[in-house]
């Protein structure tokens, strides 16, 4: 085993030594001799626009049709931002490989930046989700055909059983017009959403549209948002780079920010590696720094049309190369000084995984509460059939009201958040920063999103469909003029004067328990049981009714009153008389002992009588 070791570990070693001295000996070779056989940059190979991995993730065109591209990332998407090499002999072996290496970081920055941004496209506009919206409405009005309709009819008379013994039986006047109410404005609102479910549907892209409009339209006035472009746009003759980003004429807001978003993350980080720069005001950059995106990028195959022609990019290229073989950044152009893209490749790499994924993830957000959204809608038909009851059913359907709302209301604001972070990246790549620093700062911002992002959640806690719509509800059910108003019914205002006599009776009743405590106590206290189950079953479940006066005490009572935590008396009334113990007075301080002999009987008689006198005079 250690023979075969050894012998594994020379041919290793000799396999190496190979590698890294025929390339310098070779390399010794006159220019010349070598120049045939060490060409090591070969041809070059434009890359079809949307073809390969850029292909698969790309975003799906408009409703319309695929119309003209009016941005960069619009026609070329990441197509062409690759660094190829120009005149690369044996001895440049190592640039060969760092080469390699750069572009194959690179490319992966491209796809997670690609990924972002369609990501981010797709959240802001109703491009992916149109088509499962369409498939949303068509099974809304199925399940409305199969189950709403057919099982209409016996919730209806469900709900007209519960309707009659709340009414009928239970004398609940105010109930009934309610749910009555309720049962035809739930009919009502059913019959609209199966008719046209596409205006229920389309909620969540007009919520999405509009704030989106808002805040680029009061974005587009402000320092920076106009200095994210890299290149002159399509379709323009003079290489002049105009400001882009927000508030672009002619261009849809989603795509003037995909546009920043390319021009930060994949464009400016491919002029540095192929030029050395990004400045557009450079030279070098406006003028040839949308004619080699062009050279190295072809639009894909039409049948019936002829294929383009590579060999003539391949020429343009090299007459691009002569021009700028006596520039001081020739070097970075033909790629001997790989380090340089090397370094841009990785900072590429870091910018897309830190400014990315924060956009990102905030779009697979926006995403999932409207995937949530068309979910709810198609579960509609279910709740609107459980919410024709007046009862539970009710408070079902207005449970899932409240879930809409709220899922409308995070859909704004992870709308707004969205579009601060988009505005937030194009200032910092608009001021005038190296990109190393851009790259830099814009980590920082993205951690200060993290570490901020617990007082916001605190902030729009509250912002919910639950607690907003609980909260108006709530308010409106116990309005003062809906307590006025239901007062005035017959039912109930009969009810009301029969006990509000009984509230006025008690003092009277006070009064008299001193000359019969034990009927009148049990009349007194067959009254107020009465009172108190009115009371209660005016209450909704669940609800605490108000504490009421305190029972008679009669003389069988007196042990147990005077241990007895007095009760809180009732509001607008006399307070309770303490029949069970008189009090004690300056004019008849010898009537008020109970024992001894007759005259403290009688003085305490007297004293009874004596209170309860002055308690029904005062009443």
């Amino acid at each position: 085993m250690k023979v075969r070791l050894s012998r594994r570990l020379a041919l290793a070693f000799a396999l190496v030594t190979a590698v890294l001295v025929v390339p310098v000996v070779v390399g010794g070779v006159s220019a010349p001799a070598a120049a045939a056989p060490c060409d090591l940059s070969g041809a070059l190979a434009p890359e079809v626009i949307g073809g390969g991995t850029d292909g698969m993730i790309q975003p799906m065109p408009p409703e319309g049709g695929a119309q003209a591209p009016t941005t960069n990332y619009g026609q070329f998407g990441m197509s062409g931002q690759f660094w190829h090499t120009h005149e690369l002999g044996c001895s440049d072996y190592v640039a060969v490989l760092g080469n390699m290496w750069a572009n194959g970081i690179f490319t992966a920055a491209k796809a997670v930046d690609r990924l972002t941004i369609t990501t981010y496209q797709a959240a802001a506009t109703e491009g992916p989700l149109q088509s499962i919206k369409d498939v949303v409405d068509d099974i809304v009005t199925s399940l409305a055909d199969a189950m709403y309709w057919p099982l209409l009819r016996p919730i209806v008379i469900i709900g007209a059983i519960w309707l009659a013994w709340y009414g009928l039986i239970r004398k609940r006047a105010t109930t009934t017009a309610e749910g009555v109410i309720w049962m035809v404005l739930a009919v009502t609102v059913a019959v609209w959403f199966f008719s046209r479910p596409a205006d229920f549907t389309g909620l969540g892209k007009v919520v999405t549209d509009k704030t989106g409009e808002v805040v680029n339209s009061a974005f587009s006035g402000l320092p920076g948002a106009g200095g994210a472009s890299c290149l002159p746009p399509p379709g323009d003759s003079a290489p002049e780079v105009k400001p882009g980003g927000f508030g672009q004429g002619g261009t849809p807001g989603v795509e003037q920010n995909a546009d920043a978003l390319w021009s930060t993350l994949v464009c400016k980080p491919w002029l540095v590696g192929q030029f050395g720069t990004a400045d557009p005001e450079q030279p070098i950059v406006r003028d040839f720094g949308r004619k080699m995106l062009e050279i190295q990028s072809i639009p894909p195959a039409v049948a019936g049309e002829p294929a383009p022609d590579v060999g003539a990019r391949q020429s343009e290229y090299a007459e691009l190369a002569s021009q700028l073989r006596n520039d001081p950044r020739y070097t970075v152009f033909s790629g001997r000084d790989w380090s340089n893209r090397l370094g841009v490749a990785v900072g590429a790499f870091i910018a897309a995984l830190v400014a990315g994924t924060l956009i990102f993830l905030v779009a697979v957000s926006l995403l999932v509460l409207k995937v949530g959204f068309l979910l709810l809608l198609i579960l509609g038909p279910i709740f609107l059939l459980i919410g024709v009851h007046p009862g539970s059913g009710r408070i079902i359907a207005m449970r899932w009201v409240e879930m809409l709302v709220g899922t409308l209301l995070r859909q704004a604001v992870l709308t707004i958040v969205l579009s601060v972070l988009v505005y937030g990246y194009a200032l910092i790549i608009s001021t005038a920063m190296p990109w190393g620093l851009q790259v830099l700062f814009m980590a920082l911002l993205t951690i200060a999103v993290f570490f901020y992002r617990r007082p916001f959640q605190h902030l729009f806690a509250s912002l919910n469909g639950h607690t907003v719509t609980t909260r108006m509800l709530g308010e409106a059910a116990s309005s003062s003029v809906l307590e006025r108003s239901a007062g005035a019914l017959p039912p109930v205002a009969s009810a009301r004067i029969g006990r509000w006599g009984l509230r006025k009776a008690e003092p009277v009743i006070r009064a008299a328990a001193a000359a019969n405590p034990a009927g009148v106590a049990a009349t007194a206290a067959t009254g107020q049981a009465r009172v108190r189950a009115e009371e209660g079953e005016g209450a909704p479940s669940g609800t605490r009714v108000p504490a009421t006066a305190a029972p008679l005490d009669t003389d069988q009572q007196a042990g147990k009153a005077a241990t007895r935590a007095p009760l809180e008396p009732r509001r607008g009334t006399a307070p309770p008389l303490n029949l069970g113990t008189p009090t004690r007075t300056r004019g008849g301080a010898g009537g008020v002992r109970r024992g001894g002999g007759p005259g403290g009987s009688g003085g305490g008689s007297g004293g009874m009588a004596g209170a309860g006198a002055g308690s029904g005079g005062s009443g």
